[in-house]
């Protein structure tokens, strides 16, 4: 464990033991953690803000429950994760699975995803950023549930109430759409790896490091 990963699970222990300063602090450096989440999730600045003030609320009235502290990070981004795709259903913005229209692919498709870490520039993370939002919601999500959040297709499948074979039908159909986009590109020789899909992960993580926006107050650190 680093030592900025034994700073954040210190600071959990101290909220675990009713620091009021302790809540601040987690909630200042996880702020742009969870509102990235959020963000890419539910594409609406304001409703993401609103869900990270949920998620942020909900942590800590049940941080006492979380018994690794230093799992804080991803036990607060699958709140995030949960509470973003529950708005989503409240908004009726998932497709009930009867009324989509996704082939059944053969189970020999490769979903291994790679994370390790890949070097890649922003402008490149920005573009391929950029193609990503242009897919259909249901595959942009489940894109960046899997590559970023690093679940698999059994919990996106138990996430969105919908068969695994709908899972990797959107994966599939999203992996093929990603491919011709980027090939269609006038100048694809910057971009000679991106068949390759384990570079989806470095590309949200670039993403992600390079976003920054600053916390608004939180409305209680009561818990």
């Amino acid at each position: 464990m680093d030592i900025h990963n034994e700073q954040i699970a210190l600071t959990v222990t101290m909220a675990q033991n009713g620091n009021s300063s302790a809540f601040e602090q987690l909630y200042a450096e996880c702020y742009n953690d969870v509102f990235f989440i959020c963000l890419k999730i539910l594409d609406n600045p304001h409703d993401a803000e609103d869900i990270t003030q949920e998620t942020f609320l909900d942590a800590f009235r049940h941080i006492g429950t979380l018994e690794n502290p230093t799992s804080f990070r991803s036990w607060i981004g699958r709140i995030a994760v949960n509470k973003s795709i529950n708005l989503l259903k409240r908004l009726n913005r998932i497709i009930p699975q009867d009324s989509e229209t996704l082939d059944e692919f053969p189970d020999s498709e490769d979903f291994t995803a790679s994370f390790e870490d890949k070097i890649i520039n922003k402008n490149t993370a920005d573009t391929i950023g950029t193609i990503i939002q242009s897919l259909p919601e249901l595959q942009k999500n489940t894109l960046f549930l899997f590559y970023y959040q690093g679940m698999s297709i059994k919990e996106i499948a138990e996430l969105y109430d919908c068969p695994q074979s709908t899972v990797t039908s959107r994966l599939i159909y999203a992996r093929k759409t990603l491919r011709k986009k980027i090939e269609s590109l006038t100048d694809n020789t910057k971009f000679p790896c991106f068949a390759a899909m384990p570079f989806l992960p470095a590309i949200f993580k670039t993403q992600r490091n390079s976003f920054h926006v600053t916390p608004t107050p939180l409305s209680s650190f009561a818990v």
